[in-house]
C-alpha cells in the first residue's frame, strides 16, 4: 500500500444557496444521515432560510468555485480545476472547468500585468465583457474596504444554457 497525503478540514462552514425552494423540506427532514461526499464525512447545520438576493454593480466572491472564465479578470490566484458538474442517476458524469478561490476577491477588477508593454504607466489588462449582475446575499458580511460591498453568489447550473434573472 502506498501512503497519500489528504487534507482533512475541521469544522469547516458551507453557505450553501439552493434558487429550488422544494428542497427546503428535505433538508428539515433528511431520510438519511447527512453527509459531505464520503459515508465518514458526517456533518450538520444549524440554520435553514431563505434569502433574497439583491443584484449590485460591485461585490466580493470569498472561499468559492467560479466558472473558469473569470479567473484572469481576478487579481487574486485561483486555481484550475476540473471536475464534475452533473451525475446522471446511471452514474455518468458531465464534466465543468472552474475556478477555485482560496480567498477574497473584489468584482469587478483590472487585471494587472506586470512588464506588459514598454510604458510603464500603463500595466494594466482590461476586459470588455458584457455587465454581469451581480447577486448579494445582503445579510452576508461587509468587505473591510468597502461597507457598501457584500458577498456575490454564483449560482452554477447543471445545464449548459440557463437564463439569468432579469435585473
Amino acid at each position: 500500500m502506498i501512503p497519500y497525503k489528504r487534507e482533512l478540514l475541521y469544522n469547516p462552514v458551507l453557505t450553501l444557496y439552493l434558487t429550488d425552494l422544494s428542497l427546503k423540506e428535505a433538508f428539515r427532514s433528511p431520510r438519511y444521515t447527512v453527509i459531505l461526499g464520503r459515508s465518514q464525512d458526517l456533518m450538520t447545520y444549524t440554520e435553514i432560510k431563505e434569502v433574497t438576493l439583491v443584484s449590485a454593480e460591485s461585490a466580493y466572491f470569498e472561499h468559492t468555485l467560479l466558472p473558469l472564465w473569470m479567473a484572469p479578470r481576478l487579481r487574486e490566484p485561483t486555481i484550475a480545476v476540473t471536475m464534475p458538474r452533473y451525475i446522471d442517476p446511471r452514474r455518468r458524469p458531465t464534466w465543468g472547468q472552474y475556478a477555485l478561490l482560496n480567498q477574497r476577491a473584489l468584482w469587478p477588477q483590472t487585471a494587472i500585468l506586470d512588464d506588459w508593454d514598454d510604458d510603464p504607466d500603463d500595466q494594466t489588462l482590461t476586459f470588455e465583457d458584457e455587465p454581469l449582475t451581480l447577486w448579494v446575499d445582503p445579510e452576508s458580511p461587509s468587505d473591510k474596504r468597502d461597507p457598501n460591498v457584500k458577498r456575490a453568489i454564483w449560482l452554477h447550473t447543471f445545464a449548459d444554457h440557463v437564463e439569468q434573472p432579469e435585473s
